[in-house]
């Protein structure tokens, strides 16, 4: 082989190396970004599997109180959604009045709106309602209550 054909081959394994090094970089950073995607993504995840895994160690674990552990579970999702009509797949009708309040009294606070409390059946829990959203409404008020 003569200089030039040296050379010639010379380059062509500078080449070869060079696309085999690129290669190793992209795979490198694709894997590495991979990764970072899938763990973000776990992490987005993670409070529906707490709430899957609850229910799920709930239900392993009450032997005959199955129902209890799917009240509890609709108990949780109506508050999270403030959607009252999810409390309406409870069974017990104590949990079940109870949501239907909760949400009821969530709302109002959040809306600063005592007229939604109306809507409470129970007297006291409605009164409690409409106390909590004046008390919202005017902040001035409790640090008044808590100096006396």
């Amino acid at each position: 082989m003569n200089k030039r054909g040296q050379e010639e081959f010379a380059d062509e394994n500078s080449n070869k190396k060079q696309i085999i090094i690129g290669g190793v970089i992209f795979l490198v950073v694709a894997i590495g970004i991979y990764f970072l995607v899938s763990s973000l993504m776990n992490n987005s995840d993670s409070e529906i599997t707490e709430e899957i895994s609850y229910l799920d160690s709930c239900l392993n674990n009450c032997g005959n109180c199955k129902q209890n552990c799917y009240d509890q579970d609709n108990f949780h999702n109506a508050q999270n959604s403030l959607d009252e009509s999810i409390c309406n797949g409870i069974k017990n009708e104590a949990i079940k009045s109870e949501c239907i309040q909760e949400v009821i009294f969530i709302k109002a606070i959040q809306n600063k709106d005592s007229t939604i409390c109306n809507t409470i059946g129970d007297e006291f829990e409605k009164e409690r309602c409409i106390s909590a959203v004046e008390s919202s409404q005017n902040p001035a008020n409790n640090e008044e209550e808590i100096l006396e």
